[in-house]
């Protein structure tokens, strides 16, 4: 943690957190300090590493003495970061133990502060945890809802994040489409993001998508889908790709259907992260969470 000296603040690397970006430690230690002056100081010059300038991609080593300069903004709670928003995410803890957590999130709530919000799922989580070092492990959009794994120290973060990347982890999640799809098909479509967003190219990176119909109604198909690979948008932009656009998605989505849609009260994408399953510390370990009540509301409209 910092210690203050003449105004000035001395961090001392641990060999936890050896290996990691200065920016993403610094994130951590200066957990509502707005990113943009974390920038903003390492490209000045004015934060040194062993009397030096490093650039924000810069790797820590154990032992190496970061020196922060006197901070003009003095980190604190945000205001909307109230108990009552700390309370309700608790009630939404599916799984906990000394290493890890599972949470229900839901929707509208994004994982990360940022311009738009004024706090995130990580902000209060690690006020609720204030002794832990809180990490996400994935991420899910901000209105998609479900199945979210957070790490509680560093050193499982790495070990569960290797997971993730070595294909280790099974994600499934339900989604509603548009149109009828007709036989369980695995997609793969490399991915690529230009400007704002994701799109098929052959130059992109592989990814794969596997889909499988729940129930069909007479527009839409309640879809399963499983991730083989981890992009970012990729069950939105393979859905689309095939003709058959996730529900209320307002960046790849139908938006004529999407019109139509809310007016049956969908006021988000129809994206809901099911179950997730993954060994560890040899136990196999699986979780799921319910459709939350908005996208319930929808099947038994869609039904009746």
């Amino acid at each position: 943690m910092p210690s203050k000296k003449q105004g000035v603040s001395y961090i001392k690397v641990s060999s936890a957190h050896a290996g990691q970006r200065i920016d993403n430690f610094l994130f951590r230690e200066y957990k509502s300090m707005p990113k943009s002056h974390i920038y903003r100081i390492i490209r000045s010059g004015e934060l040194r590493v062993n009397g030096g300038r490093v650039k924000p991609s810069h790797k820590l080593a154990a032992e190496e003495q970061i020196r922060m300069p006197p901070l003009v903004y003095t980190a604190s709670v945000p205001p909307r970061l109230l108990s009552a928003d700390v309370e309700t995410l608790s009630e939404r803890i599916v799984y906990e133990d000394d290493e890890l957590l599972v949470i229900d999130k839901p929707a509208h709530l994004a994982v990360h502060t940022g311009t738009a919000h004024s706090f995130g799922l990580i902000d209060l989580l690690k006020h609720k945890y204030p002794r832990n070092d809180i990490g996400l492990v994935h991420r899910l959009d901000k209105d998609t809802s479900g199945c979210l794994v957070v790490a509680k120290s560093r050193e499982v973060l790495l070990r569960l994040q290797k997971l993730f990347r070595d294909s280790q982890v099974e994600k499934i999640y339900q989604a509603l489409v548009v149109g009828h799809w007709q036989q369980p098909r695995r997609v793969s479509m490399p991915l690529r993001r230009v400007a704002q967003k994701q799109t098929v190219a052959d130059n992109g990176y592989y990814a794969a998508t596997d889909f499988s119909v729940i129930r069909l109604f007479k527009d839409y198909s309640l879809m399963s889908v499983s991730l083989i690979t981890g992009r970012t948008h990729q069950i939105r932009v393979h859905a689309a790709s095939c003709g058959h656009p996730v529900a209320g998605d307002k960046k790849y989505g139908d938006f004529a259907n999407n019109r139509k849609l809310m007016q049956l009260g969908l006021k988000r994408i129809f994206l809901h992260a099911d179950s997730i399953s993954f060994n560890w510390n040899t136990k196999a370990l699986s979780f799921e969470t319910p459709l939350p009540n908005d996208l319930q509301k929808l099947i038994d409209q869609l039904e009746g």
